[in-house]
């Protein structure tokens, strides 16, 4: 713990966070938990399910560029891309979370994506750093009760 807030590292809440119940092939490494979710794009229920889940422990949700959908050609893998994601901020830990959620359809066009398989990957990390991060990454990081 790098902090004075609580007793879990990053590794130790990647360990024990839950997934939703529909979650397929759940991975959990050192700082990474992945899984799939069948989902209908453009669904952001995962997002809403992990922003309570941290929020109820003393998160704060960042505002960021992720916040909407938007597409890429991923080259080697000949698909495309569609992404959003969310960033939260535990300020007492210097734990930065970072949640994506993707869909990947064959080919390069703009249509929407037809697999209902949305890929989700939560990363948490301590940094040494973090306000460097959060402005490296042009997060907008509010306590609840602030002002606009």
């Amino acid at each position: 713990m790098l902090g004075g807030g609580s007793m879990f590292s990053g590794v130790d809440l990647v360990q024990s966070i839950t997934v939703p119940e529909r979650a397929r092939d759940v991975k959990r490494l050192r700082h990474q938990l992945s899984f799939d979710l069948e989902e209908t794009f453009p669904s952001c229920s995962v997002l809403d399910y992990y922003d309570d889940y941290l929020r109820s422990r003393g998160w704060t949700r960042c505002e960021s560029a992720a916040d909407d959908w938007s597409a890429f050609f991923d080259k080697p893998r000949n698909e495309r891309i569609h992404r959003i994601g969310r960033y939260w901020v535990k300020r007492d830990d210097n734990q930065l979370a970072t949640l994506l959620a993707e869909y990947a359809s064959p080919g390069d066009n703009d249509d929407p994506p037809t697999s209902k398989m949305q890929t989700v990957t939560l990363i948490i990390g301590e940094s040494l750093f973090l306000e460097h991060e959060i402005e490296d990454l042009n997060l907008k990081c509010r306590v609840e009760n602030e002002g606009p």
